[in-house]
């Protein structure tokens, strides 16, 4: 019996399985040790992932650990519906598993990035193995797209990195429900889209669902032409099965947009300029050799930091490079096709593909920054260097000898032409001038500097595959991990984390200064500026922090009425912002007037778009104000006046918002273009204010129900499919 159970461990360990398993433990160390900085807090990550993600995670695990979902944010603009902020995570269930049961700090943060570099390396990994590579392989390219230009250079983009993480599961899911025509990865389909769809970047995940497009025609045409009609049959019902979960999923995320579209600047259609900002420029291409030349002087790119990236390995652009000298498969020509144009799309203004795309195809014209199409690009030519590695595993093509050869040559050749342009100082910079950021290095500089290390890395490559015995998967995967952990280590101090900041000093602020729960705002809403109380990396949307209803905020997500208000009334506005959160008014005006708003406007002047309202326009001799209790989504008052009164509540109108007087619904007006006013009558009077849109909740109950629901379906499959193969096996 002993023998038995010892046998099957061994089978066991020799199995694909157990290979699989190797693996994700194997990239889980590599994305560990890759981003150590990270990994042991050593660094806190930088730019817009602490300043804009950050802030909004911290306030979605507060509001959860207080027992309330995260519609409504009070603290930034006036109060925004941020349930519809596509990019805001509140749909994302990751964010909710962490922000409930951790909440967040610099450290949870720190964690969620490195587990979706994670996850974006095991998806690749599944993504690869499904395309036919072998299993050496579809590691090697997984450590590649770990650490390629786009995780790196859009380390600070968070929402970038999540759509990284689930897209590779999200066309793996596909592709199996392509070949098997089973309905687990319709329903796998349906969930990655929806995972992508609630935590990534929308560009993302309107580009994908083209390219699943034009996947299903491509296939759709190919069953058609064979007049395999009855499997295309099966294949049209499990999409139209992925469409309907995916729409059930995600019902809570279109429905919250939907229903407060009409008060949103954001959402609609961008200008031309917009849509060509930022783009993947030719010049970036450099990037595809040396990824540091990419880390300055961004006039001459005409982009960001964080757009220039598009590094996949030197190891790996060489096995691209022999995949042309090599036999192709259809799937892989198609593959990289499919990376041209993404490539040529990405360069923007420089080529006329993004603004066709812009004019003639449905919702490109809501995207900006062309440079996310190199993301696709990335994937294409990592497949197309995993089919090409594949080859070279089974085959052992002697071209790779001068396909490395005629790289160092043409990298020390271009070293010893830029000596000519200017004194290069490698001394230096190998010695640590090139490891910090900032620096005073130039772009010759940097290139040189790389394309060195380049010519030494793929030279000891050679050198060893030729005189060493060692196998050459072994090899491969050695000297990628070396090129791309070097690689981002350049890269790191611009696009990753700070240099001169330590997370350990950064979570003892946060500990000191931070405040817990939602404590009773009692401030003049001009004091609660969003960029006060600033330290060190913290010094814009700091008021969800601080839990302070703010008038500021850095969001492109922003109310129409109020960008309407503060930029062409800022003088009224000036004044109506020395109020406090809830306020009495004592002169009230029907419609605006800007003429009046202007050169009269002060600061108990309210603007009522109702004609309906009939309120003394005189001072109230009583007037007071108690706020009882405050969280995001709830605001309970007393009050005391002598008279009919119009009590304005400093937060942006929304119809969401349901107001009660001693316990009898009261009408909410429009108050000051953008505010929220009501009527009290005179007297003691209890106030509850409670931002309750119907539709969003019962769409978020559905689609909560829905997940729960598939997430037991999926397990229960996979464990049915266990215990049918234990049987067959017995």
């Amino acid at each position: 019996m002993n023998r038995n159970r010892f046998g099957f461990i061994r089978n066991y360990c020799k199995s694909e399985k157990s290979f699989d398993l190797k693996v994700y433990f194997f990239l889980f160390v590599i994305t560990v040790l890759g981003f150590y900085n990270i990994s042991f807090f050593i660094h806190p990550l930088k730019w817009d992932l602490i300043d804009q993600a950050y802030p909004y995670r911290y306030f979605i695990g507060e509001t959860l650990r207080n027992g309330d979902f995260p519609y409504w944010m009070p603290f930034q603009q006036s109060g925004i519906p941020v349930c519809a902020d596509p990019q805001g995570g509140i749909w994302y269930p990751i964010a909710w598993i962490f922000g409930f049961f951790s909440g967040y700090t610099i450290y949870v943060i720190s964690v969620e990035f490195i587990l979706h570099i994670f996850l974006a390396a095991v998806g690749f990994y599944l993504l690869s193995k499904t395309l036919g590579l072998s299993k050496w392989t579809a590691l090697i390219i997984a450590v590649c797209y770990a650490f390629s230009g786009f995780i790196v250079g859009n380390a600070q983009h968070l929402f970038y990195i999540i759509s990284a993480a689930w897209i590779p599961f999200a066309l793996n899911s596909y592709l199996l429900l392509i070949k098997h025509k089973k309905i687990r990865y319709a329903i796998g389909t349906a969930l990655f889209l929806f995972l992508l769809t609630t935590g990534g970047y929308p560009a993302f995940w309107i580009i994908l669902f083209y390219h699943i497009i034009l996947l299903f025609v491509i296939y759709s045409s190919y069953l058609l032409i064979k007049k395999r009609f009855r499997e295309f049959g099966t294949y049209l019902k499990l999409n139209f099965i992925a469409a309907f979960v995916y729409g059930i999923l995600t019902l809570s995320f279109f429905v919250s947009i939907i229903y407060n579209m009409d008060q949103v600047g954001r959402f609609g259609i961008v200008s031309l300029q917009d849509a060509l900002k930022l783009p993947f420029s030719p010049q970036c291409m450099i990037s595809f050799v040396s990824p540091f030349a990419v880390t300055g002087n961004m006039d001459f790119f005409n982009t960001d930091f964080s757009m220039a990236n598009a590094y996949f390995g030197i190891v790996a652009f060489a096995f691209f490079t022999l995949y042309f000298f090599q036999k192709k498969t259809k799937i892989s020509i198609i593959i990289l096709i499919t990376g041209v144009l993404n490539l040529l799309i990405a360069f923007g203004a420089y080529l006329p593909f993004r603004e066709f795309l812009y004019h003639y195809v449905p919702l490109m014209d809501f995207l900006r920054y062309p440079s996310v199409f190199r993301y696709f690009v990335i994937v294409s030519f990592l497949l197309v260097t995993g089919f090409s590695i594949h080859i070279f595993l089974a085959e052992k093509n002697k071209r790779i000898f001068y396909v490395f050869i005629s790289l160092i040559f043409v990298f020390i050749i271009t070293i010893i032409i830029s000596r000519f342009f200017g004194y290069l100082n490698l001394k230096n910079l190998f010695l640590g001038l090139a490891w910090h950021f900032p620096n005073e290095i130039t772009i010759l500089q940097r290139l040189v500097f790389q394309l060195a290390l380049q010519c030494g890395l793929l030279l000891i490559f050679l050198l060893i595959y030729r005189f060493a015995k060692i196998k050459v998967h072994y090899l491969i995967l050695f000297f990628v991990i070396i090129d791309m952990f070097v690689a981002t280590r350049l890269n790191s101090g611009c696009t990753v984390y700070y240099e001169e900041f330590k997370s350990k000093d950064i979570r003892a602020f946060e500990k000191q200064n931070f405040v817990q729960g939602f404590p009773i705002p009692d401030n003049p809403v001009t004091e609660c500026s969003d960029s006060s109380g600033s330290y060190k990396l913290f010094w814009r949307n700091l008021s969800m922090f601080y839990k302070r209803p703010a008038f500021d905020g850095y969001n492109p997500f922003q109310i129409k009425n109020c960008e309407l208000l503060k930029d062409n009334y800022y003088g009224f506005f000036k004044e109506i912002k020395k109020n406090k959160l809830l306020y009495f008014a004592d002169t009230a005006i029907f419609k605006f007037d800007s003429i009046t708003a202007v050169t009269k406007g002060r600061q108990g002047m309210v603007f009522i778009e109702d004609d309906s309202i009939k309120i003394k326009n005189r001072p109230l001799t009583k007037k007071d104000i108690s706020i009882t209790s405050f969280s995001p989504v709830r605001v309970t008052a007393t009050t005391d006046c002598n008279d009919t009164a119009l009590l304005v509540f400093q937060q942006n109108y929304n119809k969401g918002w349901i107001a009660s007087v001693n316990n009898k619904k009261s009408k909410i007006y429009r108050a000051n273009l953008t505010f929220s006013a009501f009527i009290l009558p005179p007297g003691k009077n209890e106030i509850v204010l409670h931002y309750y849109p119907k539709s969003i909740v019962i769409a978020r109950y559905i689609s909560l129900v829905s997940l729960l629901t598939i997430l037991f379906l999926l397990f229960f499959i996979k464990f049915h499919k266990k215990k049918k193969q234990k049987l067959i096996s017995e």
